[in-house]
C-alpha cells in the first residue's frame, strides 16, 4: 500500500474536510453565476489532494482507505485536478500501466470523477485529454480504463472503444473496460 497518510484521521475529520470542500464548491458555482466568467484550470495534484472526491464522488459508501489506490505514489503516476479559482472540482490519475494479455506501451487511467453540478461544463474532457497527451508524450500506443457502465457515453462522444464484456467491481458496480488507440505517425527519413 501507498505510504502517505489520508487527509483525515477520524470520521469527525472526514466531516470536515467535506464540509469544507462543500463550502468551496458553492463559492465555485456562485462565482460561475454572478457575472465572472466559469473558467477552469489543469494542475498537477498530490495523491492526498485527490481522496477528498474520490471518496465523496466514487465511494461515498466506503472507507476512506478505499480510495487509496495501488501505484498511486509511484513516481510514473501523475494526478491531475480541474479547479475553478483555489477550489477542486474534477480529478483524475493516470498511471503506466498496460492493459493485461494486451501489447505493451499502454497507460491506464482512474478516478475521473467530477462534481455533480459541475458536469457537462467540460471538466470531464479536460482531464480526459491531459492525460491523453501526458501518456503519448511519454509513448503511449493507448490509453485505458474500467469505466462505470453509466459513463460509458461520454466514453464513446470522445471517440473510445467500449469493451462487449461487463464486469462488477466489488463494492462500486457495472464496468466494461474503454480504451483508444494513439496512431503514430512514421516519417522517411
Amino acid at each position: 500500500m501507498p505510504v502517505f497518510t489520508l487527509p483525515f484521521a477520524t470520521p469527525e475529520d472526514a466531516d470536515v474536510t467535506l464540509a469544507r470542500w462543500i463550502f468551496g464548491i458553492r463559492q465555485a458555482l456562485w462565482l460561475g453565476k454572478g457575472g465572472m466568467p466559469n473558467t477552469f484550470s489543469i494542475r498537477e495534484i498530490s495523491p492526498t489532494d485527490t481522496l477528498p472526491l474520490r471518496h465523496a464522488l466514487l465511494r461515498p459508501h466506503m472507507t476512506p482507505e478505499t480510495c487509496v489506490y495501488p501505484g498511486d505514489d509511484a513516481a510514473s503516476t501523475v494526478h491531475l485536478g480541474s479547479f475553478i479559482g483555489d477550489t477542486l472540482c474534477g480529478i483524475v490519475t493516470l498511471y503506466r500501466e498496460d492493459l493485461p494479455g494486451d501489447h505493451p506501451e499502454g497507460f491506464r487511467f482512474r478516478a475521473l470523477a467530477i462534481v455533480e453540478a459541475l458536469r457537462g461544463q467540460g471538466h470531464g474532457n479536460a482531464l480526459l485529454k491531459a492525460v491523453e497527451q501526458l501518456a503519448q508524450e511519454n509513448g503511449a500506443n493507448y490509453i485505458w480504463a474500467n469505466a462505470r457502465d453509466t459513463a460509458l457515453d461520454f466514453y464513446r462522444k470522445a471517440d473510445y472503444a467500449v469493451g462487449e464484456e461487463e464486469f462488477i467491481v466489488d463494492g462500486v458496480g457495472p464496468h466494461r473496460i474503454v480504451r483508444r488507440e494513439f496512431s503514430k505517425i512514421h516519417f522517411a527519413g
